[in-house]
Parts: C-alpha cells; sequence; structure tokens
C-alpha cells in the first residue's frame, strides 16, 4: 500500500508506521522499505535523508528495489561536477538502455532526457525521449516520453529560455524528424506556430503552407496565426493570394502585413499595387522589392527614380549595386529621362554605369562640326556598350 502512494507525504508516513521496525525482513524486502523511506524524506525535503536511505536501498543484491536505489542515486548525482556527474550519467544511460522495455528503462531514460535539456542537448532529448515513449505498450510510458518531446521542440521553436539554439536549418530538421511528438490539437499549435514561422522566414513557403494548414480553427483565427497563415498563402507556389489578401484585410496595419499583401498581389498580377503596399517601408529588402515591382510594372520613372535612391544606400552590396545600375540605365532609357545619380555610386566596371555617364553626356556647349563629331564618337560609344542581338 505505502508502495502505491503517489505525492502523499502523511499518507505515506502513516503506512510506513506499520513497517518502519518490522525485524527479519528479506534483503529485497529492506530494500523496498529503504526506498518508501527515500521517497518519504524527498517528499518532505530532506536530500540528505534521501540520500541515506537510497543508498541503503542500493545494497539490496539484484532486487527491483535495489536496482532503482541506483537509479535515483545517479540522478541525484547527476548535477555533481567533473567525473562524478559523469559517471552518474553513464550510469542513466547503461539503465535506460540494459532495461529498455521496462518501467525502470523508462525512468532512466526520462531521467537522462531531462538533464539533456537543462544542458540544452535538444536532439540528443529529443533521441533518449522517444526512445522512452517506445519502451513498451504502456500509454502512460509513450504519455511521458510524448510530453518531454513537445517540450523540448517547445525549446527548439517557440521560448529557448535563454539556451542557444542551432542554426535554423538543423531546427527545422528536428522538427520534422520528431513533428509527431507536437501535441495534437490545440495544445501544440504553438509549436507548429513555431515551425511555421522559422520556414516563413527561411524562405520554405511549400512547406509553411504545409504547416498552416495543420492549425486548429480557434487557432487560424487569432490574429499572429492568421498573418503566418496570409503569409504562406501568398508566397507558396500552391498557395491562394486571393485567402491572403482576405486574411489581411481583418488585421491591424503593420510591416508584416504590407510585405505579405505586396507578395499577394504580385502573385496576382498586380505589380503597381504590390509596389504602393510597400510605399511607407524603409528597410532595404522592402526598398529593394518596391524597385523590382516597379520595373515589372514598367513604371519608368518611378523605378529610375527607386534605383537611384537605391544607389544612394551605402548599406547596398556590389551585387545588389551592379544590378540597381543596370536596372536604372534601362529604366532611365525607356523614362527619357536623365538619372540624378553621381558616378562614383554607380557599380565599378559596369557597361551600364559608362552607359548612363555616356548618355548623361550633353557634349557641353560645343557647336557645329565640333559638336557634331562629339555626338558621332558618343553615340559610337554607347552602340560599343549595347547588347549584341543575334540574327535568326
Amino acid at each position: 500500500m505505502a508502495d502505491a502512494v503517489e505525492e502523499d507525504s502523511e499518507t505515506l508516513r502513516t503506512l510506513l508506521a506499520a513497517v518502519r521496525t518490522t525485524p527479519d525482513l528479506r534483503a529485497d524486502q529492506q530494500a523496498q522499505r529503504s526506498l518508501l523511506m527515500a521517497k518519504l524524506a524527498r517528499l518532505e525535503g530532506n536530500r540528505a535523508d534521501e540520500t541515506l536511505h537510497l543508498e541503503r536501498a542500493a545494497r539490496g543484491g539484484r532486487s527491483l528495489p535495489a536496482l532503482q536505489a541506483r537509479m535515483r542515486l545517479a540522478a541525484l548525482n547527476l548535477s555533481r561536477p567533473a567525473a562524478e556527474g559523469r559517471r552518474a550519467e553513464a550510469q542513466l544511460m547503461d539503465f535506460s538502455r540494459v532495461y529498455r522495455y521496462e518501467p525502470l528503462g523508462e525512468e532512466a531514460a526520462m531521467l537522462y532526457a531531462q538533464r539533456l535539456l537543462e544542458r540544452g542537448e535538444l536532439a540528443q532529448a529529443l533521441a533518449v525521449a522517444e526512445s522512452a515513449s517506445h519502451a513498451n505498450q504502456r500509454s502512460s510510458t509513450e504519455s511521458r516520453g510524448a510530453r518531454l518531446a513537445a517540450q523540448a521542440l517547445r525549446l527548439l521553436l517557440v521560448d529557448a529560455k535563454g539556451m542557444t539554439l542551432p542554426p535554423p536549418g538543423d531546427r527545422l530538421s528536428l522538427y520534422w524528424q520528431y513533428e509527431g511528438y507536437a501535441t495534437p490539437g490545440e495544445r501544440g499549435d504553438d509549436i507548429r506556430q513555431g515551425a511555421l514561422r522559422l520556414m516563413l522566414d527561411e524562405g520554405l513557403y511549400d512547406a509553411a503552407l504545409d504547416t498552416s494548414r495543420q492549425l486548429t480553427p480557434s487557432t487560424a483565427r487569432q490574429p499572429g496565426a492568421a498573418l503566418l497563415i496570409a503569409r504562406a498563402e501568398a508566397m507558396a507556389t500552391q498557395g491562394d493570394p486571393q485567402r491572403a489578401m482576405a486574411l489581411l484585410r481583418g488585421l491591424p496595419e503593420t510591416a508584416d502585413t504590407h510585405r505579405a499583401a505586396a507578395a499577394a498581389l504580385g502573385r496576382m498580377g498586380k505589380p503597381l499595387e504590390a509596389a504602393q503596399e510597400l510605399q511607407s517601408l524603409r528597410a532595404l529588402p522592402d526598398r529593394l522589392a518596391r524597385a523590382e515591382w516597379l520595373f515589372q510594372a514598367q513604371a519608368w520613372v518611378e523605378a529610375a527614380n527607386a534605383y537611384a535612391e537605391l544607389l544612394r544606400d551605402p548599406g547596398l552590396d556590389a551585387a545588389k549595386r551592379a544590378e540597381a545600375t543596370a536596372r536604372l540605365a534601362s529604366a532611365s532609357a525607356l523614362a527619357r529621362q536623365r538619372p540624378s545619380v553621381a558616378p562614383e555610386l554607380l557599380a565599378p566596371e559596369s557597361s551600364s554605369a559608362t552607359l548612363l555617364q555616356l548618355s548623361g553626356d550633353t557634349g557641353g556647349p560645343m557647336r557645329g562640326v565640333a559638336a557634331a563629331r562629339s555626338a558621332i564618337s558618343r553615340s559610337r560609344q554607347i552602340e560599343s556598350l549595347l547588347p549584341e542581338t543575334g540574327s535568326n
């Protein structure tokens, strides 16, 4: 009866009183009594007495109570420094492996996995939790392993609680490997939302769309989740941009809602409206996207101005600067306007940069033959910079 008591110290103390001083017990019975005394000490917060009773129980040979006592001693010693802590960890690993199909192995695996979680070794903790969840056919075993795996997934995707996390790709790989342990239904939607957000940030839009459709209806109606769903619908090749716009209409305006709306409108063949969604955003990626939408819309004057503004940004890297220079040359030529960008801001060693400089050169105040010769020379230089057209 005392062994069946869960976490009730008063009941356990009353039941143990009947066997506390019983003489002539077998070794396994003495170990069982000491194990129960250790449990009572733990419930009362007395670590010293708990350790003392566990050490007595551990001397009970190969009986089950003795093995349980050794396992719990190892769990208590996990936090000890250096060799003692490593030895305790090895003991728990041995218990979880040797008794993997028994409750003893399950308990050892759970204690070891919890220790791995505390140390931030989330991949290893997930592997041990999965092992514990398959220990046997008892429903309680699987629920304990699943709960611990869900705890690890929340650390990976929801709240790291100050831990240093693996790179995003590794975190998503772990999610896909163990996503079956995310709590089913609404209680596990926080894990799926965390994975969905990371997929969107990493550009995995089709995977994000699939994950967004696993959210429960009650969660999907919440503003944060609705925005994630709208982003997935707007960006994924199999997504529905019209559904994205419908979801966004019910949300407060933020930078993220404007970005999602721009992506959806672009997918719907409305690049000019997509550019308008980004007009108020000043982050460099947003301005790059806006210029691209204007170029696609053939709004040459606005596109030229947008690329000219980008070239004035010192944060523009070399590859983007070269692309912006080429786009500025094209848009300015089609808009029939002179670009207002200093030559030193153009991409160096770029034919587009040279073309822009030549196009902007009026030849000064020359007249007559000199002006004609200058114009002919400039047109030949420009012609040499233009791409050759192949003959069909």
